[in-house]
């Protein structure tokens, strides 16, 4: 049996409707899908000013994701070679307190179990401990700091660290400007589309249907129709209270069902970031563009959880 394939980009979603509104407006009244459209109270016209304010979006997301990115890099170059003389400087300090590593706390680091060093992955935290750890340093009285040794030997301008550290923070609230802006952008893109695309997967499915005995004539309106759905695979996930997982590789246009008794909670891609979508018992949620790996978390705690996904193999 042949399987359907929707667009998983923004991309992919324009292309098709723009492809299946050609086909459309060349074939006239004699169109396959006209009947579906009355149903369903589809305007392809309607769509294609959803479709085009969407490109407007998705314009100023792509320029703002590439601005963020260049902030990002920037941030790095200047910032990332202090850190690492910091860590030097952890690791000079950590040889001098080998019988008691946990001295180094009095440097602000954090030590875990006897003698494992900690860094924050976070930028602020970063530079706060960096400067913490500075501050440490030049409370001593001059020239007797135990960590002067190692700064005169190797050269470190600890006052030109502590200026690259606030110019790379100042970078580094435009890029969380930018990425705020880039993500405000993705949203406004895809409220406009996602209309578009249930449109989409609706006149797909519907051609599939229509084109019992030979489905691949859904590509004569842009759909990509294969014969792999062998490789799909239907897979059940029990969770516990207040459990979450990640769920890869989810076909999308496929079904997500929640089959136990609680309701669940589903955010695209890999954390829980963003609006989740509510899964009542017993509903489906059909994974659209973005939801190809998906986290499903269970809101019960008191009830374990049960869904079912397809997926690729």
């Amino acid at each position: 049996m042949a399987h359907l394939h929707l667009p998983v980009s923004f991309e992919g979603s324009v292309e098709l409707f723009e492809s299946v509104l050609a086909k459309d407006t060349s074939d006239g009244a004699s169109s396959v899908i006209r009947i579906l459209l009355t149903e369903q109270n589809i305007v392809l016209a309607d769509d294609l000013l959803a479709v085009n304010s969407s490109k407007t979006f998705h314009e100023k997301f792509l320029k703002k994701e590439k601005n963020a990115e260049k902030h990002r890099e920037q941030r790095d170059m200047l910032f990332n070679p202090h850190f690492k003389n910091l860590r030097s400087m952890v690791q000079f300090l950590k040889s001098l307190y080998l019988k008691n590593v946990r001295k180094l706390g009095e440097w602000k680091i954090t030590v875990n179990g006897k003698a494992r060093i900690a860094y924050p992955a976070d930028f602020i935290l970063r530079k706060k401990l960096m400067i913490d750890f500075l501050d440490v340093h030049d409370a001593f009285p001059a020239g007797t700091s135990p960590l002067a040794p190692f700064i005169n030997e190797n050269d470190i301008d600890t006052a030109q660290m502590r200026t690259d550290a606030d110019n790379a923070e100042t970078i580094h609230d435009t890029f969380l400007q930018e990425s705020k802006d880039k993500e405000e952008f993705r949203e406004q893109r895809d409220y406009l589309i996602e209309p578009v695309e249930d449109h989409l997967r609706a006149i797909g499915h519907y051609l599939m249907k229509l084109y019992t005995k030979n489905q691949r004539k859904a590509g004569d309106w842009g759909y990509v129709v294969n014969d792999k759905s062998k490789k799909l695979t239907e897979r059940k996930y029990i969770l516990g209270q207040e459990e979450q997982k990640v769920v890869y590789a989810g076909v999308i246009g496929s079904e997500v069902f929640n089959l136990g008794k609680t309701v669940l909670e589903i955010y695209p891609g890999d954390t829980l970031k963003g609006t989740p979508v509510s899964l009542n018992p017993s509903e489906t949620f059909i994974l659209k563009r973005r939801y190809g790996t998906f986290v499903v978390k269970n809101r019960s705690n008191t009830e374990k959880a049960e869904l079912k996904a397809t997926l690729r193999k």
